[in-house]
Order: C-alpha cells, then structure tokens, then sequence
C-alpha cells in the first residue's frame, strides 16, 4: 500500500504510475496530499485571514501557492521536488516573526508603521501620496463608520494590515453607560460549549468547568441526548443559552 501510494506521488518509479494509473486519478491524489501538507504548514506558520495578512505573510501566501501548484498539474514533477522550498518558506516566514517580535526595527522594516492620513479633520496629502491613498477611499471608509463629513473625524490611520481606522472626535463619539452614569455588568463573552451535539473542550476550560458539570447542565434542562442540542452558550458571570436542533423559538 505504501509503495502504490509512493508511485502515485511521483517519488519512485513514473513507469510504475504510467502502468498502474490515470493521469486524473494522480492528480486527485497529489491534490489531497498538498492540501492536507499546505493545512498543517500554514497552522505553523500561524496565518490569518486573507484580509489581514501583512506584506511578508502575504508573499508566503502567494509563494506557496504557486510551488504548491506545479507538482499537482505536472506529473512529471517529483513531489520531494515541491515539498524542500515549501517548507523553506515557512520556516524562512516562522523565523521572520519570531525576528519581528524581538527588534522593532525589523518589524517595521518589514511591516511599516501606521501612517495618519487625517489628523484633526485635515486631510495630510503627504501620506496620501507615499501611500496611493485617494481622497475618495478615505470618505468611503467615513461613510461605511456612520459618520457624515470629515470635520466628526480625528483620525484616520493606514494600519499595517492595510486597513484604515477611523477614530471620531470626542463630540461625535457614541454615547456610552458611562457618559449617561448607568451602571450594568459586564457579562464579558459568550462561550460556546456545546456545538450542534458537540462538546467544545476548550470553551470549557476557559470558564473552569468540566464535562461532568455541563452534562448535569444540559440534565437540568431536561434534555437527556446532547445531540438534540443545536449549541449552548455560556457567558463569564453564568446566564445560559441553549437551542435545541428544531426549535422554531
């Protein structure tokens, strides 16, 4: 079994895979091998989202994408061929921010640094061009915050991860419990532990419960099959949520 599935990844014997395989059967095969080997390189390298990537994981991105590529549609690319620069590139990304957290100026190097755009209601043209910024971008962004014109705005930042925050003056910011003197308590977050019939271990670690306890939990409520529960919510000072698969509640 070993050797059938070497064949087909191209490290031993082509005459073998052209005698005992499809071309599209290969293909298959390679794919599913390089997602599952990109899925664990990447949970190394501890990528986020898409949308905030910074420039040096977005080339890592990019990078591997395009190695990752050419032993799956080529079958006459050894995979081992593949696999060598891809882990390269990791490990080249996982020393970086390792580099980054410990010298600033590699960081900012590397990532750059916020740049203000709009400081006090005034639009810095400077920045605008040393960031190809348009004037346009800027009032979309001001919009999208609910805010009318750029005289409510104090700031607007051009974050690392390209993103651009809008900090209102104190006159237009929302009005908060604090300003009107009310007090209510913080109930902190919310924490999943039960999803659709599954037990989140981790949530349950994090509020200082166990298994044993949330079963008695999910008793009290007289539901005896904890996959009839859709999910089960928790806050930090105890109210509870429970839906049940099939509640039209």
């Amino acid at each position: 079994m070993v050797k059938y599935f070497l064949e087909i990844m191209g490290i031993i014997s082509k005459k073998a895979i052209l005698r005992r395989n499809s071309f599209m059967f290969t293909l298959i095969v390679r794919t599913f091998a390089f997602y599952i080997t990109l899925m664990f390189l990447m949970r190394i390298s501890g990528k986020r989202q898409v949308g905030e990537l910074q420039l040096s994981e977005f080339v890592t991105a990019v990078m591997i994408s395009e190695l990752a590529v050419l032993p799956i549609t080529s079958k006459d690319t050894p995979v081992l061929i593949c696999y060598v620069p891809l882990i390269t590139v990791i490990f080249i990304e996982v020393a970086l921010s390792l580099l980054c957290r410990k010298s600033v100026k590699i960081r900012r190097f590397f990532d750059g640094s916020p740049i203000t755009l709009v400081s006090k209601g005034r639009i810095v043209e400077k920045n605008l061009s040393k960031t190809r910024v348009s004037v346009d971008e800027i009032f979309t962004e001001i919009r999208l915050c609910g805010y009318r014109d750029i005289s409510e705005i104090q700031y607007v930042i051009l974050e690392q991860n390209g993103k651009l925050s809008v900090i209102p003056k104190t006159g237009n910011q929302n009005v908060t419990l604090d300003d009107l003197n009310i007090k209510n308590p913080d109930i902190g977050m919310g924490h999943c532990v039960v999803i659709e019939g599954f037990i989140d271990k981790n949530a349950l670690e994090t509020i200082g419960k166990k298994e044993e306890w949330l079963m008695g939990r999910i008793k009290a409520r007289g539901i005896t099959d904890i996959n009839k529960i859709l999910y089960f919510i928790i806050d930090d000072i105890g109210n509870e949520n429970i839906i049940v698969k099939g509640d039209k509640k």
